[in-house]
């Protein structure tokens, strides 16, 4: 039987059905044709690939399978994947869009299978939503036409006259001016019959004593946009200084979240992604004035807190993003904390440190030339623009920034304060996965801060191990088992058998691919996959090959009954290991009589919402050559599960041989007797290391450990 992870559920808003009949009436030669040009080649289409620059097509779409490929950089993908990386939508969004197109209705998440009643709210709530988009609008429009025309509106067109601002802004960030009057908005949006509840839902007017008001009166208003550049809130700045709040926005509505919405990012959005990087400043006027000085990759939280959200996406767009913050006391800590958040949504994050501490707007607009009036017309700033361009270009790295602010705080020249610079940075370094990169910077600092190299790097040392024992204090058995929904326990696993992780050895990564085409190629080479994999688990475990942490998570896998799990545990690339969870649940729908086998490509890309592992379906479908002669399946499965063993068990000799290394070290320092635990650790692990060294020797004897002859174009 079968390994059975749960349910497959294709999107977790959208069922399978609806997924389908959008793309079975969605021309996908169509839709990215609107990007790129492409030209007929046999079967397919062929074009350059609007991923990466290249003079030769290397990119292609399969009417066929639904799916498009790039064999340069190894991007790919169904429709639904290709307008998340070439638009930075969500899936979500991306469903919606081209649900729009296909004129496909959608439910509202998570009820399109629910009773009537069920539905028919969902239906109220998207006509709802609709309205809200119309009535958003109305209000953008209406507050700038006062900002351009009324009277009143003189007073933020001479605030933003004199910051600097330049007509074309006005008009491309959609700036307005609500007017004084308490119910100004609110008697033009009557007046088209919109009732106030609706408004009040809206975010554009409160409720009081004596009846509904507006929200924003007197105050320069800045339009916040959608991915799609549809109004959805707003900030308002107050044009008195002493007026406080100086800054209000909108409530969290139907349409916008302040945790969620980034200020300027469906303006920056192209520029990320043609650059492959993006600014994060703090304020609406810093969006603005990077944007009109030619940094147009610039986006802004707002004034909050950076939230995960907002960080994913970003990271949907690029991997690399720079901050851009004041250096006062408040910019410095939303500068940590927006760079712990983008760092944990898996983005390459740097700091750059604006001179003299101004904000992004005020260097942008000084300099010797003259004042903010002459930098609006393009004759002043050059100075600030040339500083400001020299501080992002020379953005430095979170470890570096976290030490320099640790130095800035301390005073390195006395010892007290060598050991408080060292203790801030300790955590810092113990974050590096690179053992290599960990080291470097250690033996940078130690020389930086005048410390001994040995020094610092026992005190780091001493910091991971306090940490690990308050972890096992914590009881990493419970742990792995609240997680395992999260496939925290197969991280774990795939982790205890390749060192700790790092980059793997390509024939490693070929053969993990190669058992992926086996089990999308037919239900043959799925159970094969399943038997092989479960079996060479079991082998992992008789010779001791996972270690401590694997040998929790095989308790906890053993106590549910978790085969998928052993499965699963042997893809040490995490877009393997999902698209592998996928189909094993895809396979156990199968056996209970849902479904067919092969899946469909494109269907498998949909349950991975086009996440981690989209890429690789692609490159599966399109690089990896069918398999479909039984013995040739079978072979392929056995060599492969052979490399991947092969490399599990190198993996755990060379752990243990570090580890000696360390106990034999800690015990050349402590002594025989001081020793004793370390002493009887090291024996403990001789002892494993030379029975895995027999296991690897009969390995060697019985497997080639090659992947050769099964062909996979660009490896």
């Amino acid at each position: 039987m079968a390994p059975d992870p749960g349910p497959p559920g294709r999107g977790r808003f959208f069922g399978d059905d609806l997924l389908d009949e959008i793309r079975a009436r969605t021309d996908i030669v169509a839709v990215i044709g609107e990007y790129v040009p492409l030209k007929r080649r046999g079967a397919n289409y062929v074009g350059l690939c609007p991923f990466h620059p290249e003079k030769t097509p290397s990119f292609t779409v399969s009417p066929d399978k639904q799916m498009f490929y790039c064999f340069g950089c190894q991007t790919g993908g169904n429709v639904f994947t290709f307008l998340m990386k070439r638009e930075g939508l969500s899936f979500t969004e991306a469903v919606e869009h081209l649900a729009g197109r296909a004129g496909v209705a959608l439910p509202e998440p998570d009820v399109g299978r629910g009773s009537a009643a069920e539905r028919a709210a969902a239906e109220r709530r998207r006509r709802e939503r609709e309205l809200l988009h119309r009535v958003m609008d109305f209000a953008a429009r209406f507050y700038q036409r006062a900002l351009v025309k009324s009277p009143e509106g003189e007073r933020a067109r001479r605030y933003l006259r004199r910051r600097g601002v330049r007509p074309e802004s006005v008009e491309t960030f959609r700036l307005g001016y609500s007017p004084p009057a308490w119910d100004a908005l609110l008697k033009a949006l009557k007046a088209k019959g919109v009732e106030e509840a609706v408004l009040e839902r809206a975010g554009l007017v409160r409720r009081g004593r004596d009846g509904y008001y507006d929200l924003f009166r007197d105050r320069l208003m800045f339009t916040i946009c959608d991915h799609r550049g549809r109004p959805i809130g707003f900030g308002a700045r107050a044009l008195d200084d002493g007026e406080e709040p100086k800054y209000l926005n909108s409530p969290d509505t139907p349409l916008f979240s302040k945790g969620r919405a980034l200020y300027g990012l469906h303006l920056a959005a192209p520029a990320i992604r043609r650059g492959g990087r993006a600014l994060v400043v703090e304020g609406y006027m810093d969006v603005i004035a990077c944007h009109e000085f030619g940094f147009d990759y610039a986006v802004a939280s707002m004034g909050t807190a950076f939230t995960p959200d907002q960080a994913r996406s970003l990271r949907r767009l690029t991997d690399t993003v720079i901050t851009a913050f004041d250096t006062d006391s408040a910019g410095t800590q939303a500068t940590l904390k927006g760079l712990e958040v983008l760092s944990a949504a898996g983005c390459r994050v740097k700091v750059a440190e604006i001179p003299d501490g101004k904000d992004p707007d005020d260097c942008l607009r000084s300099g010797r030339a003259g004042s903010r009036a002459e930098a609006a017309g393009g004759s002043g700033s050059r100075d600030g623009r040339a500083a400001f361009a020299r501080a992002v270009e020379e953005a430095v790295p979170l470890v570096e920034y976290r030490f320099r602010l640790a130095v800035r705080r301390n005073d390195p020249s006395t010892v007290e304060g060598r050991v408080r610079v060292a203790a801030e940075i300790l955590p810092v370094l113990a974050a590096i996965e690179s053992p290599l990169e960990r080291g470097e910077y250690l033996r940078e600092f130690a020389g930086r801060l005048d410390v001994s190299e040995e020094a610092l790097r026992a005190e780091l040392a001493r910091w991971v191990k306090a940490q690990a024992g308050a972890r096992r204090r914590g009881g990493l058995r419970d742990t792995i088992r609240r997680s395992r929904d999260n496939r925290e326990s197969l991280e774990i696993m795939a982790r205890a058998g390749n060192g700790g992780g790092g980059r793997q050895p390509a024939a490693v990564v070929k053969a993990e691919r190669i058992l992926l085409a086996c089990m999308m190629t037919s239900a043959r080479g799925m159970s094969l996959v399943l038997e092989e994999l479960t079996l060479a688990a079991e082998w992992c475990r008789e010779v001791g090959l996972f270690g401590p942490a694997g040998e929790e998570v095989a308790a906890a896998a053993d106590g549910a009954g978790d085969l998928g799990g052993w499965v699963l545990g042997w893809f040490s690339d995490p877009g393997h290991r999902r698209v592998a969870e996928v189909l094993l649940g895809l396979w156990a729908s199968r056996e209970k009589g849902c479904g067919e086998w092969p899946p469909d490509p494109a269907g498998v890309v949909d349950a991975l919402e086009g996440g981690e592992g989209a890429e690789t379906v692609g490159r599966v479908v399109f690089e990896v050559r069918a398999l479909s002669e039984e013995p040739a399946v079978e072979q392929a499965v056995r060599d492969c599960v052979g490399v991947v063993k092969e490399h599990r068990l190198n993996s755990r000799i060379e752990e243990l041989h570090r580890r000696i290394s360390e106990l034999e070290q800690q015990v050349s320092e402590l002594g025989d007797e001081e020793a004793g635990a370390d002493g009887a650790e090291r024996a403990r692990l001789q002892s494993i290391l030379f029975e895995l060294i027999r296991e690897q020797i009969d390995l060697e004897r019985h497997t080639d450990g090659g992947t050769g002859h099964w062909e996979v174009p660009g490896d």
